[in-house]
């Protein structure tokens, strides 16, 4: 973890950017931390970022990866 520890703080960064575009401005935070969280993951499990904070182009990941956890999950029972 202490190695992949950088690629997480930048990661936090640009989230912490995202967020200070919109100040004053009320937001629903939970889909921004599910971008935190879905780019940290790429990172971690596919070592590619997926940059899904800053471009939309890959925010069908998160739904996906929560479609498979479906799919998984009805086969492993």
């Amino acid at each position: 973890m202490r190695i992949f520890e950088p690629t997480m703080t930048h990661e936090i960064d640009v989230f912490i950017q995202e967020l200070l575009k919109t100040v004053g401005k009320p937001i629903n935070i939970a889909p921004r931390c599910e971008r935190l969280a879905t780019d940290i993951a790429g990172q971690l499990a596919f070592g590619q970022p997926l940059n899904t904070q800053t471009q939309e182009r890959n925010r069908l990941f998160p739904k996906s990866m929560r479609a498979m956890n479906f799919v998984v999950s009805v086969y492993s029972t």
